[in-house]
């Protein structure tokens, strides 16, 4: 479910015209982004909130002129954006040492009316540069004021600008625009103050030759929310024990050296990567192959993140493998080193660096913290971890940890690290000065050096490294009808004291006791061995690559937790940046990792779910989801959608039930069971079986038709599967319900006669009968229509469709692909042919195969080779790891380009659908699918780094593009309490009419038309920022008035800022997960 409004990881269009020029843009800033001075670094600008219980709030306001602008210095675009907060820092790093810079600094009043609101304080390297300034008094309202002030860097390459509104004599926030470094008059570093780590989109710094075939991929572990962010696009990557969403993009140095000669993993700035790389990966691994003909080595790097279904210490430990392997391909003995090295954003005195020495195993720990909001650095709700990086005592002898001695934790220059100097060229910048890396900037290095001896002609060698992290503070609040708990932890705790536990229990279980090593090489070879899953050769790698991107873009985003009263809790963020918890339309389609894998996890959601249920007149429904962020006390999501959500737990409480034989679980829901179907049914107010009331869905980036259609195909089926899994449920009683089994068949009935004499329409069944829907959308093909029959379908279980409704379901599947069908696969409709989601897309080739109805003259996994191809493309030159949106030319947010589709490489449009059943194998013994189904994909809804890959199937978690940037503070807890009008009145005062037209920049959607976003920004960062109200910054008495016009409710805990992207040629839209 993506809605039209909001996306915090990354809001990207796919413009497919505009892929080449990318490329070649792309490219020529690797080759003009190497003329830095030598001495400086790529430019990082380091956040910081100083303040103890705060956060700094963004917003963009594009559309307000701003008065006393020019065309030299004093640019529109510079006052049309700010941060605020009390007491907050840029602190601009990788900048040439004890040097001098001019830094202008741009400001504009934009919320005050009248003098003497806001007074705040400037410090530019620690000097007072603007002393009590009120920018009502010295410029006026949305008029600029700059300040330009010259500064010294330190011995460090660091300069820092401090605004300050908590001193004597200040009042309300501290606000700046724009922050511009220059040297006479070349451009160093322009800082958007919009733009946060969060939200950047630096350009793409590695793209790599033919031979040099690598991408962005993800790592993490059940349920800890530890992961490894690998971005060689980059250059770069991301870790944190705290989960994806609070690491920084940074250096990760794992080179070899030999003779002054260094290669390295694309990581990094700053050394050359390997000429040859091929990256491989499995269900738990990435495994990266190099070579090159200056050094004559091969080196073969794997980061491993073990899983085992049902073994919750295997899955969730926090650490991960690093093995490397170096084989001398020389002719003569060699003695190279390698270097593995992450730098701190903490000091050496603040890192708390301790050696690690035990019987099994050596290594060096740390302390650094971890939060969620826009700040690098904000002790508040700050998390602290302890990460160790290690190897097992008895390949301790030839590595070197270092970083506990404070010469060598500081021992690093731009161009220099612990000795190895960059080469000429290096460290590799990129000169686009208003696109810095927001980041920490580095104040130290760990790791560890590996000295390899006399290493024999075509002799190989192996060290395996352990980096484990523990976090050990509280870090969920839970509240519900049930219970308020605010001691959650994470779950791991109960198995491991501290990181030492952690590590002991890698080194030590890896080949004995719980044999981590093989029981995750067997779950692998489920999937990449053709003993198990045998597919196609033509989609082969495909799949397996879909799965395995899907399946840990799904695992980072678990949560696996306990109380300190002993409760226990696990959810799943719906993506990395749409961080709901457990969004019910996105479990629904992720549930094939339960049903395979893990059922006794879904069965702790759908107890969970339960816990939030809300009432309206047509009765009791399911909340779409439980919280945000760090906070689960109840729904946040805007729009409820209840005749869908109620329809999705059924079906999944049957399909868990089918799939484990609980039959206690379902006399115990049936209750529950029966007021949500009594809901669907009341929701029918024209008695033609399908809902015409709370028709509001998932596809929230369809047309009207598909996003809130009355008497709508897609809704009514699923409505239909529910009914007769309930019809069986209620059968299956201890005392069985046969009157309540009556009334489910009837409306199964109703619903089959209405599809068959008034939805048909002679090769395709319509959208809706909505008649405030247009024609065309109501009659368009849609690939939808079947979405809600698989759990049914996929049981070998009776569906409650007609023999005749079954052939018009399959002719409908085909003949809606092929009228859709695009470059990276189908949109939602005929109608507006612009916005796609490749999980509905695998969803629909599921269907496709259960009806044995091949798609585009093709088995349906054929067209695996389509969406991997776009997930590979975003990976390599956007964001990875899986996204779900991908935009066509003259599509919502395309800019007004004219609509074109891009062939498909070489293959034609296929002329017709054939009936040949889709074949594979059965993966698992207790798959309950006929085996000619199997093999095959399922789409579910996914994000960046979410997804879900379960046996054969992949369940990606779909990034949504147009989500929250949530500012999530629990309890009130630093939550800016001030009625602020953000459309250029006074604050409190009311406005008429929005500051942006309804709905007229980037098709934002619904909010946006309602007047509550004011603008947007990319979640990677970007042109423009969104604003949205929320009950923790309230924008006062107009937006909850544009709200009850829309009809909406307002979101208790709703987050503040939304983020999306417009404006380039392409664009990736959704977060990752």
């Amino acid at each position: 479910m993506i809605m039209n409004v909001m996306d915090l990881r990354l809001k990207r269009t796919i413009l497919c015209s505009g892929l080449v020029a990318l490329v070649v843009v792309a490219a020529l800033l690797l080759v003009t982004g190497t003329a830095r001075a030598a001495g400086a670094g790529q430019p990082v600008v380091e956040l910081q909130q100083n303040a103890t219980s705060d956060i700094t709030y963004p917003s963009q306001f594009t559309t307000t002129k701003i008065t006393g602008t020019n065309n030299l210095t004093l640019q529109e675009y510079k006052f049309q954006r700010q941060r605020e907060g009390k007491w907050f820092s840029y602190a601009m790093g990788n900048l040439m040492p004890s040097s001098t810079y001019s830094v202008e600094l741009s400001f504009v009043e934009h919320d005050f009316s009248a003098s003497g609101k806001r007074l705040f304080n400037v410090y530019v390297q620690g000097g007072k540069a603007l002393s009590k300034i009120d920018l009502y008094a010295v410029a006026g309202k949305n008029k600029a004021y700059q300040k330009t002030v010259v500064a010294t860097t330190d011995s460090s390459g660091v300069l820092t600008v401090c605004l300050r509104s908590n001193e004597s004599g200040c009042k309300d926030y501290a606000t700046i625009s724009t922050v511009r470094l220059y040297k006479g008059v070349a451009n160093v570093l322009e800082v958007n103050a919009s733009t946060s780590r969060l939200n950047m989109t630096p350009p793409a710094r590695f793209s790599g030759s033919g031979s040099q075939d690598v991408f962005e991929a993800i790592l993490g572990r059940l349920g800890a929310r530890f992961s490894l962010n690998l971005a060689p696009q980059r250059l770069a990557a991301r870790f944190s024990s705290l989960g994806d969403g609070t690491g920084d993009l940074h250096d990760l140095v794992l080179a070899l050296s030999n003779g002054g000669v260094t290669r390295g993993l694309p990581f990094t700035d700053r050394y050359p990567a390997w000429e040859t790389m091929v990256q491989s990966q499995t269900m738990t691994s990435q495994s990266y192959k190099c070579s090159s003909t200056a050094l004559p080595f091969e080196v073969t790097t794997t980061f491993r993140a073990p899983f085992y279904p049902g073994n919750e210490k295997v899955s969730g430990a926090p650490f991960f493998y690093v093995d490397v392997t170096v084989k001398n391909n020389g002719a003569a003995a060699a003695s190279p080193t390698f270097v593995f090295a992450r730098p701190q954003k903490r000091n050496f005195a603040s890192s708390a660096i301790t050696p690690l020495s035990t019987a099994t195993e050596e290594g060096i720990s740390s302390t650094t913290s971890y939060n969620y909001y826009d700040e690098s650095s904000n002790p508040f709700k700050a998390r602290t971890a302890i990460e160790t990086l290690a190897v097992p005592s008895g390949e301790a002898g030839d590595v070197d940890f270092r970083g506990d001695a404070e010469a060598e934790f500081a021992d690093f220059t731009a161009d220099r690290l612990w000795g190895y100097v960059s080469p000429a060229g290096y460290p590799k910048t990129y000169s686009d000065y208003k696109q810095p890396i927001y980041s920490f900037y580095p104040r130290g290095y760990l790791g560890a050096v590996w000295s390899i001896t006399a290493l024999a002609p075509g002799a190989s060698v192996t060290r395996h490294f352990i980096l484990a992290g523990y976090v050990n503070e509280h870090i969920l609040t839970v509240a519900n009808s049930s219970y308020t708990d605010q001691t959650f932890r994470f779950r791991y705790r109960t198995q491991f004291a501290n990181v030492g536990d952690v590590v002991n229990y890698a080194v030590n279980e890896r080949n004995a006791g719980d044999a981590i090593e093989d029981k995750s090489n067997f779950f692998d070879s489920t999937i990449s061995s053709d003993s198990y899953l045998t597919l196609p050769t033509a989609c082969r790698d495909p799949v397996r690559n879909l799965m395995a991107c899907g399946f840990q873009s799904f695992i980072i985003n678990t949560w696996w937790m306990r109380s300190e009263s002993g409760r226990d809790w696990f959810s799943v963020w719906e993506g990395s940046s749409c961080r709901f918890h457990s969004t019910i339309d996105v479990e629904y389609n992720n549930a094939w990792f339960y049903f395979y894998y893990w059922p006794s996890l879904l069965k702790t959601i759908m107890s969970e779910w339960v816990l939030y249920q809300q009432t309206c007149p047509q009765g009791t429904y399911l909340s779409h989801d439980m919280g945000i962020g760090y906070v689960a006390t109840g729904q946040v999501y805007p729009l409820d959608m209840p005749v869908e959500e109620n329809a999705n737990f059924i079906l999944l409480l049957y399909k868990y039930w089918k799939t484990t034989g609980d039959q206690a679980f379902v006399q115990q829901q049936f209750p529950t069971i029966r007021k949500l179907v009594d809901f669907i049914v009341k929701c029918d107010s024209n008695n033609n079986g399908l809902p015409d009331l709370h028709t509001q869905n998932t596809v929230d980036q369809g047309s009207p038709a598909i996003q809130w259609g009355k008497d709508s195909v897609y809704l009514g089926v699923k409505c239909m599967g529910a009914f007769q899994a309930a019809r069986e449920m209620a059968s299956s009683l201890s005392t069985p319900d046969l009157t309540y089994a009556s009334k489910c068949r009837g409306q199964v009935e109703s619903i089959n006669q209405t599809l068959e004499y008034d939805m048909w329409r002679s090769d395709h069944f319509a959208v809706c009968s909505d008649q405030d829907v247009t024609p065309e959308d109501r009659d368009a093909y849609s690939i939808y229509s079947a979405n809600g029959l698989l759990y049914l379908l996929g049981g070998t279980r009776s569906a409650g469709v007609t023999s005749g409704n079954i052939d018009k379901f399959a002719a409908d599947v085909a003949n809606s692909t092929e009228k859709t069908l695009k470059t990276y696969g189908c949109p939602h409709s005929t109608y507006d042919q612009y916005n796609a989601w490749v999980s509905q897309n695998l969803w629909r080739d599921q269907v496709a195969c259960q009806l044995g109805v091949n798609l585009h003259n093709d088995n349906p996994l054929a067209l695996s080779t389509r969406y991997w191809s776009l997930e590979k493309y975003f990976a390599k030159n956007l964001n990875g790891t899986f996204w779900d949106v991908v935009v066509y030319p003259g599509g919502k947010g395309a800019s007004g380009a004219s609509a074109t589709d891009v062939p498909w490489r070489a293959a034609g449009r296929g002329g017709g659908a054939y009936t040949r059943r889709a074949r594979g194998s059965a993966l698992l013994p207790a798959d309950d699918r006929p085996a000619s189904c199997a093999g095959f994909l399922e789409g579910g809804l996914g994000q960046r780094h979410a997804g879900v890959a379960c046996a054969n199937h992949v369940f990606p978690k779909r990034n949504r593009r147009a989500r929250y940037h949530q500012q999530i503070a629990a309890s009130g807890e630093g939550r800016r309490q001030r009625d602020e009008e953000y459309n250029g009145n006074e604050r409190g005062q009311p406005r008429a009419e929005p500051e942006l037209g309804r709905g007229e920049r980037h098709g934002c959607g619904l909010l946006h038309a309602a007047g509550v976003i004011k603008s947007y920004s990319f979640y990677l960062g970007g042109v423009s920022s969104c604003e949205v109200v929320s009950q923790d910054e309230p924008v006062g008495r107009r937006a909850q008035l544009l709200l009850g016009r829309q009809g909406l409710k307002w979101p208790a805990g709703w987050g503040r800022h939304v983020h999306g992207k417009s404006g380039r040629a392409i664009e990736q839209r959704g977060v990752r997960g």
